[in-house]
């Protein structure tokens, strides 16, 4: 059945496709989500793009599912790619503060060192 959906799906009858949209949508949403976390629907959805642009290049149907899951789990780790450059901090961020900070008074206690506190930056 999955086959001659796919076929139907290649010569382009729409109704085919929504079937085929109806069975995957679910599958791929499954395999992004867990991998691209908070950008799993839109994963998902590059994903759902990428499988019906290119479905007339899949040529053997019965492949479809594994063919789908490869292009599935490439969007989703390039959408965790991206998210994870977002979120990375600065280098001039981690670097430690110049000699001149240190006269300057402490902004917020940070960790304890031994018995008392300290802020870290001298």
């Amino acid at each position: 059945m999955l086959a001659r959906l796919v076929e139907g799906a290649q010569i382009g009858d729409a109704l085919a496709m929504d079937e085929l949209l109806g069975i995957l949508a679910p599958y791929v949403g499954r395999i992004c989500g867990p991998v691209a976390l908070q950008d799993g629907a839109d994963a998902a959805q590059e994903a759902l793009i990428a499988v019906f642009r290119n479905l007339r290049q899949l040529k053997t149907p019965a492949a479809l599912l594994g063919w789908v899951r490869a292009i599935a789990v490439r969007e989703a780790v390039k959408f965790a790619k991206q998210r994870q450059r977002r979120n990375t901090v600065p280098v001039e961020w981690r670097t430690s503060p110049s000699r001149g900070m240190c006269n300057s008074p402490p902004t917020s206690p940070t960790r304890w060192r031994g018995s008392r506190l300290s802020t870290g930056s001298c």
